[in-house]
């Protein structure tokens, strides 16, 4: 093993430095949880913030041997800390899942990891798109829930530029979860800049390359046409997102909302069948004579419409009302 540095590794890694300890010590309020300080959260973010900073300032060459088993703890610690950041950015309480959730949540992660590695063929390429990409998402679901209290939902999607166009009446707000999620990237970003171990594109790598992405899609295929969801025993409560987020996990749920995006069309269902189905229906539906000769207390039973009656964050006794 051999371990070098250079000026501009030092400087770049400084200034990497620099920017976290600043964010940090600037924002030391936040780690005040009442009257006390959280020192567990303040200590593990200054030390991993220290630890990103020697890891990029050096260059490790490693033998292939230690250079295999490097990367492959870099893509296992690269799952932890993917989950550790995601939760923190839904300032949650890490490991606190029911065992079923806190699975499916790890599931979700280690997908995205195998599709990104058997698209690229790197391990290195692999922990640092993942995290990159699960970072940005937890950034989006941190900013979403300072904005208006609620966390991100598929849905959000669609209306991205109404998003934009109002975000600026809005406050954004740091707090300790942010800082150390913060740490926690950067440090394992360092980690995977250094998994430099690439397996040779030989026919049997290609293969299981091949097959991972397959089974990859068949995950995907499974969990969007099947009910499998459900072993999962989820908490199901879009009136209250934030508790679903908590007792879930950020990915979990925003995972298993997804699902609300497509909506299956009834059977035999088309504008031609419902213009015919509103013809059939003019006679009985609308019928204001029948309806109002009735007595009181008197119903039809044989010829009532049906009536569809939406109500919006209220109850009502809809027996006062006598035509509809």
């Amino acid at each position: 093993m051999n371990i070098s540095t250079s000026k501009k590794r030092i400087i770049l890694s400084s200034i990497i430095l620099v920017v976290l300890l600043g964010l940090n010590i600037l924002n030391y309020k936040t780690y005040m949880n009442g009257e006390s300080f959280n020192y567990m959260s303040f200590i593990i973010s200054i030390l991993f913030s220290i630890l990103s900073c020697i890891l990029f300032a050096i260059k490790i060459d490693l033998n292939k041997k230690l250079n295999i088993l490097f990367s492959i703890f870099s893509f296992i610690l690269s799952i932890f800390f993917s989950y550790m950041i995601i939760e923190l950015l839904n300032q949650n309480t890490l490991f606190s899942l029911y065992n079923k959730r806190l699975i499916f949540n790890f599931i979700v992660i280690v997908v995205l990891h195998i599709l990104i590695y058997a698209v690229s063929n790197k391990i290195s390429l692999t922990i640092i798109i993942t995290n990159s990409i699960l970072f940005i998402l937890g950034i989006i679901n941190y900013t979403v829930t300072c904005f208006r209290g609620t966390p991100l939902v598929p849905w959000d999607i669609l209306s991205l530029k109404t998003a934009a166009y109002v975000a600026t009446t809005y406050t954004f707000s740091i707090n300790y979860y942010l800082l150390l999620s913060t740490s926690l990237f950067v440090f394992i970003l360092s980690v995977g800049s250094k998994a430099k171990y690439t397996f040779s594109k030989t026919f049997i790598n290609i293969v299981i390359r091949f097959i991972l992405l397959i089974i990859v899609l068949a995950s995907i295929l499974l969990f969007y046409n099947s009910s499998i969801i459900d072993y999962f025993d989820f908490e199901n409560n879009l009136w209250k997102p934030t508790d679903e987020y908590l007792n879930n996990g950020f990915l979990a749920s925003f995972v298993k909302q997804s699902k609300n995006l497509f909506n299956d069309e009834p059977d035999n269902y088309s504008p031609e069948n419902v213009e015919n189905l509103l013809i059939e229906l003019e006679d009985s539906i609308y019928q204001e004579d029948l309806v109002s000769t009735l007595p009181t207390g008197s119903s039809i039973e044989n010829d009532s419409p049906n009536i569809v009656v939406i109500m919006s964050e209220s109850f009502s006794d809809l027996t006062v009302n006598r035509r509809v």
